[in-house]
Formats: C-alpha cells, structure tokens, sequence
C-alpha cells in the first residue's frame, strides 16, 4: 500500500500508509505524508524545511527546529492570523505586534494567558494596563498612562516599591516642565531624606530619633531655616520636654 516518487524503497511498515517523495537514503530531501493508523492524523515528514511559495515568492516556511515563519521573503518574518485579526513582522532589528480590524480601529491588544485573562493590555489610546482590562483605578493592576501617569491599585500589598543597591541616593526625582524641583532618597545607609533641589532649598532628614534640616542637596544646614514665617504660622507647639536656644 506505500507509494513512492523518485525513489525505489519507500517506507515499508504494515501500520504505516504512506506516500513517500524522494530517498531518504540519497542526500536530496524526501517528503513523506504518513498515517501512522487509521484512526491518527496524516502527518508531514521531511528532513529539510518545508517551504510553500505561491507564483512569485515564498509564503510559508517550516525549518527543521520547528520554527514557522508565515509570509516571509527571506528578510522579513511576518505572521497573521485573521481572527482575531494579529500581525507580527520582525526585519532582524525590531518586532512590530499589531492587531487591526477592518477599519484600523481595534480598541486593544492582548497580552494572555492560556486561560484568556488579560497579563497585559495596550490600549489603540497608548494606555498600557497590566494585569486589568480598566483604567479605573479601584480596580486592582498598573496603568501607564500619558495623561494618567502611573497608577497602581494593589489589595492587600504595598502599591509602588523602590529600592536603591549598594549606594545612598536620590529614589524619587520630582520634576517641573523638565527642570528639577526635589527629591526624595537615603543617606548614611538608612536615613530618609526629603529636599528642594537648588542649593539653597530647604529640606529635612529622618534620623534615629531626630529630624534636621538639611540643604538642596540633603547635607546639613545648622541655623539656616524657619519653621514657617510672621504672616503664615503654625499654631501650637506641643513637647513633652524643655526648648534648648544655642545662640553659638
């Protein structure tokens, strides 16, 4: 029941059907189409790539290490699938993922899991959204946003997290129109320190027990700045000890 072309022994096995292009023992490719029982499905076997072209160019391509490559021209890898509609080229230099409908409008591209909940969604508006489908932010996720920022909404856990290795430093630097304004970072290992950003901005440092102020760049500043002014006042000072002026 096994037929071949362009070879003289083709497969011969009682539980294979088996349709057989070119010899496997010759260094030219060999083909097989192969039913390995009547009820299993046919399969394509070849010891080459499988290429598929129409008249004027390669369409489809199968390499041995089981890569698919749709709608490629040698240079370009590009796969689609038409529902959903979803398009991935990649030129050797980029990846482009797109996903379009049929009046280039679709509201959204998925990032999924096996069980179709959405890992991460880039909204047709540049809004990327992780682990949510909203960007209300009483939902649980991240949205990056360039009218929105960043927001995280978490339960139970802490929302944002910055950890800075090895060095003391700035962890926030806090920007208007591009031109710093503060800064919030650590000192001597495990002080907190909040501050302006030019020299002579004012700022404090959390200590073991103590606040100081500091400077624009979170170095000390003694007897350099009021704890607010003669037209704008804090009301009452509350201390369980004694007031201490050093006029040195």
């Amino acid at each position: 029941g096994n037929v071949g072309i362009g070879c003289t022994s083709p497969r011969n096995d009682a539980n294979f059907k088996t349709l057989q292009i070119g010899d496997s023992s010759a260094a030219a490719s060999q083909l097989v189409l192969d039913d390995n029982d009547s009820n299993g499905p046919w399969r394509i076997i070849s010891n080459q790539s499988l290429i598929i072209n129409d008249d004027t160019a390669e369409r489809m391509r199968i390499d041995s290490s089981g890569n698919l490559a749709l709608m490629t021209d040698g240079a370009e890898f590009k796969l689609y699938y038409t529902e959903p509609r979803k398009f991935i080229s990649n030129n050797g230099a980029s990846v482009t993922i797109k996903q379009i409908d049929n009046d280039q409008s679709a509201a959204y591209i998925d990032f999924a899991a096996w069980d179709d909940s959405s890992l991460m969604r880039l909204m047709n508006s540049g809004n990327l959204l992780v682990s949510k489908s909203t960007t209300s932010v009483a939902t649980a996720g991240v949205v990056i946003s360039d009218t929105q920022g960043v927001r995280s909404t978490v339960d139970g856990n802490v929302p944002a997290l910055l950890n800075r290795l090895t060095d003391d430093g700035n962890l926030i630097d806090l920007r208007k129109d591009g031109s710093p304004v503060g800064s919030i970072g650590t000192q001597n290992g495990t002080d907190f320190f909040i501050t302006g950003s030019v020299a002579v901005a004012t700022g404090l440092r959390f200590q073991t027990n103590e606040i100081v102020p500091v400077n624009g760049s979170a170095g000390n500043s003694d007897a350099a700045i009021d704890i607010g002014k003669s037209n704008i006042r804090f009301k009452d000072l509350y201390l369980s000890g004694g007031v201490n002026f050093d006029d040195n």
